[in-house]
């Protein structure tokens, strides 16, 4: 579970980064 958490956090900052570029 605590892979998991690290892989969504991961994923939620490229994605906000995704979104701000």
């Amino acid at each position: 579970k605590v892979i998991i958490a690290v892989a969504t956090a991961i994923a939620g900052a490229l994605g906000i980064q995704s979104c701000i570029l």
